[in-house]
Order: C-alpha cells, then sequence, then structure tokens
C-alpha cells in the first residue's frame, strides 16, 4: 500500500482516532512497559516487609475544670483543647516516656542500628555501638518512634486515635496502648504537681489575709474604745511627753503613755516585721510594704487619740476615721474567707486525682497488615504503568526509537512518502523482493514499487530527449536502498520505459549481487583509470554495462570495494559525463549511492538529480539520526521524497482492499 502526503504535518494532539493509531503501533512497547511494572509492583508485595498497625482511642473530656480558675483569659473553645492534647500525645516529651517504659533502645524495630561504615569498621575487627554515643542512638529511636507513631483528632469529635506501626501486631498494640496510658499519667501527674503548688500560694496567701483580718479587727476595736471614752486623762507633761515621743516615733513610749493595747499590739507586730527584716541583706517588698503600712497606722491611731483627748465629745474626723477603719477591717475579712474556700476547693479537687481523658478502646492485635496494600499498590502501578507506557510509547513515536509506519515517517521527515513497501515473508534475501517485480507481477511489493513510480511520474513529469535522474540513498547502510533502486528500475523497464541503474555506491557496491553478475571490473575501476572524456559505448559493453533479465533495464555494476574516499570520483568528469550521456539515451536514470550518514559521496550529485528518495527501514535506526542524515541531504535542487521499506502493514492492507474492490 502506498501513502503519500503534499505536505508532510505532525498529528494533532486532539485527534483521538491518530493517537490510537500511534498507541496501536507502538503496543509491543506499552505492554512491556506495563507488564514491567505490574512485576515490580507485585516483587514489592512479595517481598516487601509486612507492617501491622494498632490503633487506641482516647476521649478528652473538653469540659474539665482547672485547678486554678484564671480569670481575664477567656474560655477555652473545645477545638482547641482537643488540639492541645494532640499535640501533647505527637510530643518528643511523651514520645521518651514512651520509649523507656516498653525498652524501644533495645527493640530492633526502633533501637539504632549500625551504619554501614559501622559495619565495614565491624568487619575489621573495630566493634562500635549501634548509633554511637548514648544520646544519638536515643535520638535515632525517637525518629523511628516518631515515624511510627500517627496521632490525629477523629473527625470533629472529642475522640483522638492513637495508632503505632511496626512489623510485629501483639507489640504495635502494647506500645500503643503504652502511649495512651503514658499520656493519662502525665496529665494525673500534671494535676497533682499543679495542686500542690496552688496549695501553697494559697496557703501563703491565707497567712497574709489572716493577719490583715487580725490587725483590722483590733484597729477597730481600738477606735471604738477611744469613742466610748476609754482614754485615760494625761497631765500637761504627760501631754507634751506624748507629742515629742509621737513626733520621734518613740512608739513604745507612745503606748505607754496612752495604755492602749491596740496600739500595743500595733507596736508588737512592727517590732516583729522589723526583727524580720534584720536578717535579711536584700528585704522583700512586700514585707517593706507591710511596715510602712503598720507605722501608718500607729500614727493614725496615736493622732485620733490625741483628737479624743483635746474634746470630750466625738469629733466629724474622729468618726470619719473610724468609718475608714471599720470598711478595711470587712475588706480584710472578706478577703480571708475567699483565700479560704478556694483552699477548701481546691483540696477537695486534688484528692480526686481524675485525668481529663480515658481510654474508651484500647489497642489489639491488628489481624491483617497495614503496610503494603496489595489493592492500593497495584492501582497505583496501573495508573503508573499506564501513564509511563503511554509516555513511552509518545516519545518512541515522535523523538527515539525507530520508524514503523507511514504515519510515523510523515512526522519525522518533512517531505511526502512516495510508497510504503510491505514486507515479503519468503526464505531468502534481498534479490527475492527485487525478483517480485517479475516473477510475481501481482504481488502486493510489485503493486508498491508501480506506486512509487507513479508518484515520482506526477511529480517530476518526463520531458522528451532528457531522462529523469533518480538518486536513492538511506541514513544507515543495510535499511535496502539498493534493493528499492533496483526494483524501481525493474518497474521502470516493465512499463516499457527505457532505463538504467548505476550502481553509485563506489563503498560497498550490492547490485551485482542482487542480479547475480560478476564483472571483472566496475565502473569505479574504470573512472579511475578510464579516458578523463568519459567512457566509450565500447569500454562500457565490454566490462560493466550489462543488460538485466527484465528487458529495457541496463545496468552499471560495481566491483569491489574502494579502499579509499570516493566522493573525488564521483565530483569527476567522467563520473558526470557518464550521468549526462544516459540522460540522452534513456527515459530514466537512477543512482544508487552511499548512505549519508557514514559518507558524504550522496550529497555531491546534488546537480545530478530531479529526484531524491531516501529510504527509511521499518524500526532500523533512530529517529534522530534519521532527522540528522536528512538535514545532510541536499534539497536545493530537484524534489526529495521518502520510501518506508518492509511496512508490516502495507501488505495486507493491500489485499484486504483489493479483494474487496474484485
Amino acid at each position: 500500500m502506498t501513502e503519500t502526503s503534499p505536505t508532510p504535518s505532525a498529528p494533532d494532539p486532539l485527534d483521538l482516532r491518530g493517537m490510537l493509531a500511534v498507541l496501536r503501533r507502538q503496543m509491543a512497547l506499552i505492554l512491556q512497559l506495563s507488564l514491567t511494572v505490574v512485576l515490580l509492583a507485585v516483587l514489592y508485595l512479595v517481598f516487601s516487609p509486612r507492617a501491622y498497625t494498632a490503633t487506641a482511642l482516647l476521649r478528652v473530656d473538653p469540659f474539665a475544670a482547672a485547678l486554678v480558675e484564671q480569670t481575664g483569659s477567656g474560655a477555652q473553645s473545645i477545638s482547641s483543647r482537643i488540639d492541645t492534647e494532640v499535640e501533647i500525645l505527637r510530643s518528643d516529651g511523651l514520645a521518651l516516656r514512651t520509649i523507656g517504659a516498653e525498652s524501644l533502645v533495645r527493640d530492633p524495630a526502633f533501637g539504632p542500628r549500625l551504619g554501614w561504615g559501622e559495619k565495614i569498621r565491624a568487619s575489621f575487627g573495630n566493634q562500635t555501638e549501634p548509633g554511637g554515643t548514648r544520646d544519638a542512638g536515643l535520638q535515632q529511636t525517637l525518629v523511628r518512634f516518631d515515624s511510627a507513631l500517627a496521632v490525629r483528632r477523629v473527625g470533629l469529635t472529642d475522640i483522638i486515635s492513637v495508632s503505632l506501626t511496626t512489623s510485629n501486631p501483639q507489640r504495635a498494640a502494647d506500645i500503643a496502648n503504652a502511649h495512651a496510658e503514658g499520656f493519662i499519667s502525665d496529665q494525673i501527674e500534671a494535676k497533682h504537681r499543679a495542686a500542690e503548688a496552688a496549695r501553697q500560694a494559697l496557703a501563703a496567701e491565707l497567712d497574709a489575709a489572716r493577719l490583715r483580718f487580725e490587725r483590722g479587727e483590733a484597729d477597730l476595736q481600738a477606735a471604738r474604745d477611744h469613742l466610748d471614752g476609754g482614754q485615760p486623762m494625761l497631765s500637761g507633761a504627760e501631754r507634751t511627753d506624748l507629742e515629742q515621743a509621737f513626733a520621734t516615733g518613740d512608739w513604745e513610749k507612745v503606748t505607754a503613755l496612752l495604755a492602749d493595747e491596740s496600739l500595743a499590739a500595733l507596736v508588737r507586730q512592727r517590732d516583729q516585721l522589723q526583727r524580720s527584716l534584720e536578717g535579711t541583706t536584700a528585704p522583700p517588698p512586700d514585707l517593706q510594704s507591710e511596715l510602712a503600712a503598720l507605722e501608718s497606722r500607729l500614727a493614725r491611731e496615736t493622732r485620733a487619740a490625741l483628737a479624743i483627748l483635746d474634746s470630750d465629745a466625738p469629733t466629724e474626723s474622729s468618726l470619719t476615721e473610724l468609718y475608714l477603719i471599720q470598711q478595711e477591717a470587712l475588706i480584710a475579712r472578706r478577703q480571708y474567707e475567699q483565700v479560704m474556700q478556694a483552699l477548701r476547693d481546691l483540696e477537695a479537687r486534688a484528692t480526686l486525682r481524675l485525668a481529663d481523658a480515658r481510654i474508651v478502646s484500647p489497642a489489639l492485635p491488628p489481624l491483617a497488615a497495614s503496610a503494603p496494600r496489595p489493592g492500593l499498590v497495584l492501582t497505583v502501578a496501573a495508573l503508573i504503568a499506564a501513564g509511563l507506557s503511554i509516555a513511552g510509547a509518545l516519545l518512541k513515536e515522535f523523538h527515539f526509537g525507530g520508524i514503523t509506519s507511514p504515519q510515523q515517517l510523515r512526522n519525522v521527515l518533512p517531505v511526502p512518502v512516495a510508497a510504503s513497501v510491505p514486507s515479503v515473508r519468503i526464505a531468502g534475501s534481498d534479490e527475492v523482493m527485487a525478483d517480485a517485480i517479475f516473477k510475481d507481477p501481482l504481488a502486493p511489493i510489485s503493486e508498491s514499487f508501480r506506486r512509487l513510480r507513479a508518484t515520482i511520474d506526477l511529480k517530476i513529469p518526463q520531458q522528451r530527449g532528457a531522462a529523469t535522474v533518480i538518486t536513492v540513498t538511506s541514513a544507515f547502510a543495510g535499511e535496502g536502498k539498493s534493493t528499492v533502486a533496483l526494483s524501481l528500475a525493474r518497474t521502470y523497464a516493465a512499463a516499457g520505459q527505457r532505463c538504467l541503474l548505476i550502481d553509485a555506491d563506489f563503498r560497498n557496491p550490492a547490485i551485482h549481487r542482487l542480479i547475480r553478475a560478476t564483472p571483472p571490473r566496475g565502473l569505479l575501476e574504470f573512472l579511475e583509470t578510464g579516458s578523463e572524456k568519459g567512457p566509450t559505448d565500447e569500454e562500457i559493453a565490454s566490462s560493466f554495462y550489462i543488460a538485466d533479465t527484465m528487458p529495457g533495464l541496463h545496468v552499471v555494476l560495481g566491483a569491489q570495494p574502494a579502499d579509499g574516499p570516493t566522493d573525488k570520483v564521483l565530483q569527476s568528469a567522467g563520473f558526470t559525463q557518464l550521468v549526462r550521456n544516459a540522460r540522452t539515451l534513456f527515459d530514466v536514470v537512477i543512482l544508487d549511492t552511499p548512505p549519508l550518514i557514514p559518507v558524504v559521496d550522496a550529497r555531491y550529485l546534488v546537480t545530478l538529480t530531479d529526484v531524491y528518495l531516501f529510504c527509511v527501514r521499518a524500526g532500523f535506526a533512530d529517529q534522530r539520526l534519521v532527522r540528522e542524515a536528512f538535514r545532510d541531504l541536499p534539497l536545493a535542487h530537484g524534489m526529495t521524497m521518502s520510501v518506508l521499506i518492509a511496512d508490516p502493514d502495507a501488505g495486507s492492507v493491500y489485499k484486504r482492499s483489493y479483494r474487496k474492490a474484485a
């Protein structure tokens, strides 16, 4: 079957039919890649170690009250509370506790292992501990434990799943339960520590509140006694001594002169605080402020006593002073009661020792392995195989690999595909294909070369007295260009045209083998020793110019391969004169030339050529090399066409369509 195209173009990427044709042509590669990927996936499933995942479920109480209420911070949302517990379960601190409780450092699945360097040193007798130092080994264990642990919140519930993956199902369940129990134990211990710290703080605050409460009561009672007239009368000298003692801060003398028990109590408290301050180098600010407050109260009580002495009846200022003292005493009482109640509530909750989370479903040893998962692995392998095989098929179709179809040849070379020659499944060599032109003229291969001749004649119409010169070449040797040249020449001869076939492949002449002739010398020997004006008819007839078995076809043969470069011979006046003489004597002249990649000979025939036939053997040469050879092909004169040789689909399509037509 012959494929022709006036203008070469790549297939439209959206052309589904064209893409399906590409995949059909590359079906062998697609199957190979797909089977390889699937086989690798099966080997992975067979030889990869099994991993088992055990899961424990924890339920967190989002409404659990804190031991010490904090005001001003706002209520914690349920979601953030559970997320906080999730992060605690993932923390390295809790992980280290589980590692220690379960002795994971000595566990083969989690413990440190010898690296390649340590193994090499150990092979030479230098024994080293796995992981190096103790801290490094613990760090390696922590890293492996973190990779095996999975903690997540189940949806939007208050349930947290704690999953542990390892090669032993029972071990996975034990470690998952140990981690969950360690989390609960940490909660209880943290609550105990918080309760103890809060109790100590509240006890200290309670002592301070009790002291303020007692002072307030004493101040209030003293003020009432003064207002009730209980203040003793003083003489003039005693009054003067009292004022001087008050001015100098001699509180013992003031207390003695006034004989006031409340003032005496304040003085004793002041003396006690002063003794406490004398033993410290850096007095606490709260003690200093309390000492200043006591002295202020002493001064205020003394002034109140002096005011009472100055008048038999209470004054407005003395009543105001009494009211202020009464309010301070009331505030001190309330503070004391509040701290006392808070301490009692704290002790009541602390004795319960309850965590805010509990295990609702302990981890059980899993019955089935969690990894590898055959269904997932095979599904991913199938997707990878599909993508990889299609990508490989497209790369091979458009960039790499051999050319296997006319459509692919049109995509690779920007020239028309003049013919697609079918493969011949007959024992023998290339000569069988050429002999089929006259032995089996109705065979698909014979029809394909008649199509090739018709395409050339339509593109390059023959002119009277001037033969059409067709140069046949290829990228590499072994692609069938000599077979194409001989078969095309016989096709022209069978059509009644005078045709001359010249074996111009001086590097490796092959036409004489195809027609089973052995000339005494070839064209190369004649051009190297003959007349510069070109060969005469008698010289040609006596050496390498013979008639083929097909009437009307004459052949100029080669004999022995050249020992050196032959491009100079092809540019010689003798060869040029030979082709020019052949133009006047024949209707068609066909030149079989060397391939383009190994040598440069075919490039020098550009001025003598009307049509270049670029032969490509199906599945033979890489596309990149075919493009490279085509770029070296001169296109300044004549026309270039491509021929696909040994197309496996051409013969069957031709026969099928022919039989339908019959």
